[in-house]
């Protein structure tokens, strides 16, 4: 492809440079039009050095990388710019490491050739359609480890009917990934192939009624070391929105769609939903909803029938209140249902006064769930959690099935791996679920400090269930004019959780009562932030205590630092007892010595210490020189990396 392509960039400068010429329009023109073909000359080099101390044993790596890279680039049309236009690039590149400690050393080379092609045609008639290729590689360093090669290649097509009242597009793009490493072994090979297709459809059948169709084909495939994970997710949705009243501003919309996923974890999903908004005045609007869900998965099926209403009033533009109610019947089979009644009331109050700005907001929800019949088993997909290091992610449902767990990023097409040495790893304490994920390991793909992920997993249901669940929540925040702000939020949440058998009732109420206050100063230059929370609970209470500091400071008009200190402490007692204090601290630092050359520097330092695992502590120096004048680039680097742990 390399050649190719090579051929193609010169076989084009060649076309014009020959003067070949065509009459468009009237007018005489080159036949290849191509702009000046520009080019670039990158060279970086990165030392890495880490020492590990752990269990009176003592490790140290250092790595070298040296990557060197000549790129050629030009863009420009066929003919007419309507017939054709396209972008090309093509990189021609070496490496070469060095890695070396204690069990294993040794050195490799090889070829980081890339390439990009992209070509737009016939923008100007009713099916325009344009077409992409790309491929990279590059080399990055790691933690105790050899360095990793990473090779991403894509494809992609994109085309249109542009027909007047039923435009379409069609889709294609296929992305692989592939990792490994010359000095390493098994564990280091990674293969991700993910490849869609996708078609569209728009209709108006009036300025009032439109409709939208869509529907996709995604084979996601992954390989690494001992695991291989399939998946392949069929989606069509239809969408039709109806606009009436005297100037439009009701509406009724329908959405329908059907899901088919297969693989590792199979279900397939129906989903029906009707939903109706009423505007009775600009200030007071109404809702009603109403769906069926149907779940069909490898242990079992459920259909899920349910209304919501609910209306939304803004008073004097300051105090918005809404209110929901929902109720909904779940038919699990073999004579096993479930029913879900419940309400949500809220306010949100805001007010300029001489001191600044005054929020609040106030908010009670109330559900019950009833569950009659035999044992079944139940589906959760989509549970979304935000990790927050060092903290577990603790599953919101009870008597999970553990091996049913799944994990994906928020846009569910990376899927994280369940082992000592992948992205998380489960623990079971009592009837609950945490997953332990760790934020030091630096291999892609992994979960990163603040990063939302996806839960999928499957639930046992008890013959009969009941739960009450009843959950207030206060927070009200004033923002001072000259910086300073101060919060308070409260949390109360009463879980009261009956399970009827054959021997009597199991009673496991359990009560949740949350109370946090904090403040903070910021302003162009830097933002200070202190909390302090204290959790109540029949099954779990805790201490928590964070202080943060961070900086962003224009030192000279070349020079910049930024900087963030945080100190963070939980003590929590109970089924979930833990003790865990983390301190962490970065900061960077960039400098512009002369017009082409830039100096940065970084270090981060980390500090945990938890009752489970004991401390862990490390921290990283880096520091780049980079030279950039016209098409030469030059990077040279440096990085050291040390840990210790138990």
């Amino acid at each position: 492809m390399i050649k190719v392509l090579l051929l193609a960039v010169a076989g084009l400068a060649l076309l014009q440079a020959s003067g070949c010429a065509v009459r468009v329009r009237g007018r005489e023109r080159s036949f290849v039009k191509a702009e000046r073909i520009h080019g670039s000359v990158n060279l970086t080099t990165r030392q890495r050095t880490e020492e590990l101390n752990s269990s009176g044993t003592s490790r140290k790596s250092e790595s070298t990388i040296m990557q060197e890279e000549l790129f050629f680039g030009t863009q420009g049309d066929v003919f007419d710019p309507k017939l054709m236009t396209y972008v090309a690039g093509v990189g021609l590149g070496l490496n070469q490491q060095k890695f070396k400690q204690e069990t294993q050393s040794g050195n490799s080379s090889g070829n980081l050739n890339s390439y990009n092609l992209g070509a737009n045609f016939l923008s100007g008639k009713l099916y325009p359609f344009s077409v992409n290729t790309r491929k990279s590689k590059s080399v990055s360093s790691r933690r105790f480890q050899s360095p990793l090669q990473m090779e991403n290649t894509s494809n992609s097509f994109l085309g249109r009917l542009r027909f007047a009242n039923w435009p379409m597009t069609f889709s294609w793009s296929k992305n692989e990934m592939t990792r490994s490493s010359d000095i390493g072994s098994a564990e280091d090979l990674y293969d991700r192939t993910d490849e869609r297709f996708g078609y569209s459809l728009r209709h108006n059948f009036s300025e009032r009624s439109r409709m939208y169709f869509r529907s996709d084909l995604n084979n996601l495939s992954q390989t690494g070391g001992s695991f291989t994970s399939e998946m392949k997710t069929t989606q069509h949705r239809l969408l039709h929105d109806y606009n009436f009243g005297s100037n439009n501003q009701h509406s009724l919309n329908t959405s329908v769609s059907l899901a088919d996923r297969t693989g590792d974890f199979e279900n397939k999903t129906f989903n029906w939903n009707e939903s109706l908004k009423l505007y009775h005045s600009p200030t007071f609007s109404t809702f009603y909803n109403a769906y069926i869900v149907d779940n069909t998965f490898e242990l079992g099926e459920s259909r899920t029938t349910g209304v919501t209403a609910g209306f939304y009033h803004r008073l004097y533009d300051n105090l918005n209140t809404s209110f929901s109610a929902f109720i909904s019947k779940s038919d699990f089979g073999a004579n096993s249902e479930s029913t879900q009644r419940g309400g949500k009331l809220r306010f949100d109050y805001y007010r300029n006064n001489p001191w600044g700005l005054l929020t609040s907001r106030y908010s009670v929800r109330m559900t019950n769930r009833e569950s009659s019949g035999a044992t079944g088993t139940d589906l959760v997909t989509d549970e979304s959690h935000t990790f927050t290091d060092p903290l577990p992610v603790t599953l919101e449902r009870r008597n999970v099935v553990v091996d049913s767990i799944i994990v994906t990023d928020s846009t569910g097409t990376e899927i994280y791996t369940e082992s000592i040495d992948g992205d998380y790893t489960v623990r079971e304490v009592g009837d609950r679920v945490e997953l332990i994920i760790d934020p030091l390991d630096d291999t892609l793909p992994n979960i990163s400090d603040g990063q939302e992920i996806l839960v999928d997993y499957l639930v046992q249901m008890d013959a009969s269930t009941d739960i009450e669940n009843i959950q207030h929540d206060f927070r009200i925040e004033q923002q001072f004019n000259n910086g300073f702000s101060v919060f308070y939020s409260y949390l109360n949440r009463q879980n009261r959780f009956g399970a009827s058998t054959g021997s009597g009732t199991v009673n496991l109420d359990d009560e949740y009562e949350t109370n946090s206050f904090g403040a903070g100063y910021s302003n162009d230059y830097i933002s200070l932030n202190t909390e302090h929370g204290e959790t109540k609970s029949n099954q779990n209470s805790s201490k928590s205590d964070r202080l943060a500091a961070s900086i962003v400071w224009p030192l000279t008009p070349k020079t910049s630092f930024r900087g963030r200190v945080s100190q963070s402490w939980l003590d929590s007692t109970g089924n979930l007892a833990r003790e865990t204090s983390l301190f962490r601290a970065n900061g960077g630092i960039k400098t512009r010595l002369t017009r082409y050359l830039k100096l940065s520097g970084d270090v981060e330092l980390r500090k945990e210490d938890s009752s489970d695992i004991g401390p862990t502590d490390g921290w990283k120096l880096g520091a780049a020189l980079q030279y950039n004048r016209r098409s030469l680039s030059v990077k040279a680097g440096l990085d050291y990396y040390t840990l210790q742990s138990p």
